[in-house]
């Protein structure tokens, strides 16, 4: 609701391609360009979890973009692959079996979010030294 009603990002791309989609960063950073009348507009858009992934947007997928008036460069990145496998079962009281809390468990949803935030501040700052170019795409794991 505040993409569409702050960011004018249109209601039919959300609905065709998501909320959390190229689409819609590449929209939502060209209306916080135009809303807040500036040169440079950056957005993101994805899934901090823990809840929300699925099998083809799972946590952690974020999309970046950057907006200058002329063109929008966004990035996709997947920021969190899961955590299956890497924290194994221990045996409790019994014979129970309990998987051992993990970070993503507590923390995994403020990484994601400082993650994002690093990585769009950076694309910021590539872009100020000239050193990226918004005329594509970029796919980032």
């Amino acid at each position: 609701e505040l993409k569409e009603k702050l960011l004018e990002v249109p209601p039919d791309i959300m609905i065709r391609y998501g909320q959390v989609s190229e689409q819609v960063a590449r929209a939502m950073a060209e209306g916080v360009r135009k809303k807040c009348f500036s040169n440079i507009g950056l957005s993101i858009t994805g899934i901090a979890g823990p809840g929300g992934g699925s099998p083809e947007k799972p946590v952690g997928l974020v999309y970046i973009a950057l907006a200058d008036g002329e063109n929008t460069l966004v990035q996709k990145h997947q920021l969190h692959q899961g955590n299956q496998g890497k924290y194994p079962l221990k045996p409790l009281k019994g014979n129970t079996l309990k998987r051992k809390s993990t970070l993503f468990d507590k923390q995994g949803r403020q990484i994601i979010r400082l993650r994002s935030a690093r990585r769009t501040l950076n694309m910021l700052r590539l872009y100020l030294l000239n050193l990226i170019q918004v005329n594509e795409t970029k796919n980032k794991q």
